[in-house]
C-alpha cells in the first residue's frame, strides 16, 4: 500500500522531493526522489511558531488570553488602534480569525505597515488567512521571551530534536516574520511531525507541552477546507501542518499515522495531499 503511494506519486509526474510514512511508532516508508537536502518549507514555519508560542506559554513568559498589543510596543499606535488591539487576544491571531490585512507585510517597516490597516478590530471571529497574523504573532512572542525567537526555536524545540541550526526570515528591523521563510530536509520535517503526532514527546522526550498540541491541533474555527486550529489545518480526524507548494506533514492520531512530504508543485498540490488523505482514510 506504501511503495503503491510512492510509486502513483511518479506515475502522476508530481514534484515531490521526497516522502516518508510512520504508523505505530515505525518508519514504513522513506522515498527520496530528488537530493537529500533542505528545502523550503513556507507555511509549515507558521506551526513553529504556534510551537514556540506554546513553549513560551508553559515558561510563564505569554498568555493567548491576553491582547496582542501587551507583548508589542507600537508607540504610532494612536488612541482608537490602542483601544482596538486591546480587544483582540493573542489567541484570535493564532486561530487566523481578524479580518482585513492584506496577504503579506510590506514596506520599510513591516509592524507599522501591518498595525496601521484597516482590519475588522470590531467584528466577530471570522477566517481570514494573512501572513500577517503570523507575523504579528511572531513579534508578540519574541517581546514575551526577551529573545530573538529564531534562536528560541533553534534552542527549546529544534535542537532536542538533533536538529542543526535553522535560519528563519526576518523582517527589515530584523524582527521575526513568523509565516514562512526557513528550509529543512524531509528527516527533519518529519520529526516535527512525530512530535505532534506523539503529544509533544519523541523517544519519550517531551518537547512540546502536550497540552498545547492537543489545543493546537483541534478546531477553533470552521472555514472552506474544514477547520483551523493554531497555525495547523484540522480535519476530521487528522490535522496538517502545511506549506503552499505541497510541504505536509499529515497527521492521524486515530491511527497513529504520519505521512509527511516535501514538494515543489504550485500547481497541483492539492492532488498530492488528496492522494495522501486516500491513505489515510484507507481501511
Amino acid at each position: 500500500m506504501y511503495e503503491s503511494f510512492a510509486e502513483n506519486i511518479k506515475e502522476r509526474g508530481l514534484k515531490v522531493h521526497g516522502v516518508k510514512i510512520f504508523e505505530n511508532g515505525e518508519e514504513v516508508l522513506s522515498q527520496h526522489f530528488d537530493e537529500d537536502k533542505r528545502y523550503p518549507i513556507y507555511s509549515a514555519v507558521k506551526t513553529l511558531t504556534s510551537a514556540a508560542v506554546g513553549l513560551a506559554v508553559n515558561d510563564g513568559k505569554l498568555k493567548i488570553e491576553n491582547p496582542i498589543f501587551d507583548y508589542i510596543n507600537a508607540d504610532f499606535f494612536d488612541k482608537v488602534k490602542q483601544e482596538a488591539f486591546s480587544r483582540l487576544s493573542v489567541e484570535r491571531f493564532l486561530t487566523m480569525s481578524v479580518t482585513g490585512f492584506s496577504f503579506r507585510p510590506s514596506g520599510g517597516d513591516w509592524l507599522q505597515f501591518s498595525l496601521s490597516q484597516s482590519s475588522g478590530f470590531d467584528k466577530s471571529a471570522e477566517f481570514s488567512y494573512s501572513n500577517i497574523s503570523a507575523y504579528l504573532v511572531g513579534v508578540a512572542c519574541e517581546n514575551a521571551v526577551g529573545m530573538p525567537l529564531g534562536d528560541y526555536i533553534n534552542e527549546r524545540l529544534l535542537k532536542p530534536l538533533e536538529i542543526d541550526y535553522v535560519e528563519f526570515a526576518k523582517d527589515p528591523q530584523g524582527r521575526f516574520y513568523g509565516a514562512t521563510g526557513a528550509s529543512l530536509t524531509l528527516d527533519e520535517f518529519a520529526k516535527i511531525g512525530l512530535v505532534y503526532l506523539n503529544s509533544g514527546s519523541l523517544n519519550g522526550k517531551e518537547i512540546i507541552p502536550s497540552e498545547w498540541v492537543k489545543l493546537s491541533s483541534r478546531t477553533h474555527i470552521k472555514n472552506s477546507d474544514g477547520g483551523y486550529g493554531y497555525f495547523i489545518w484540522t480535519g476530521k480526524d487528522s490535522f496538517s501542518i502545511s506549506g503552499k507548494w505541497g510541504q505536509k506533514c499529515l497527521i492521524c492520531p486515530k491511527k497513529k499515522m504520519l505521512i509527511a512530504y516535501l514538494s515543489d508543485e504550485a500547481n497541483r498540490s492539492g492532488e498530492l495531499f488528496s492522494l495522501a488523505n486516500e491513505l489515510i482514510l484507507a481501511e
